[in-house]
């Protein structure tokens, strides 16, 4: 497994991560970011998620399903696909 630094391409998500916002936080007009250190496979699955900045409780929960759930683009190293961690923000924002 890789860090950012010691990869040709880092990992990242194929399409936009679109969380389920949390009721409670949308119902008190709050906002948040999370962000995760993720641990991507060479085959884009996403196997581990860490909170490293927390938005909050409700936040952070749904933050690490979304992630989970998005298909990764993985890491290249030497032209091969390879595991490796990536840190990734998750935006909640209302309309």
């Amino acid at each position: 497994m890789f860090g950012e630094g010691e990869v040709d391409a880092v990992a990242a998500p194929l399409a936009a991560i679109e969380p389920r916002y949390p009721a409670r936080e949308q119902r008190l007009g709050r906002e948040g970011v999370v962000v995760l250190d993720v641990l991507v496979e060479a085959d884009g699955r996403v196997r581990d998620a860490r909170v490293v900045k927390s938005g909050g409780d409700g936040f952070d929960d749904a933050a690490r399903e979304a992630v989970a759930a998005s298909p990764f683009r993985a890491a290249r190293r030497a032209g091969e696909d390879v595991a490796s961690r990536v840190k990734v923000r998750v935006h909640f924002e209302l309309d």
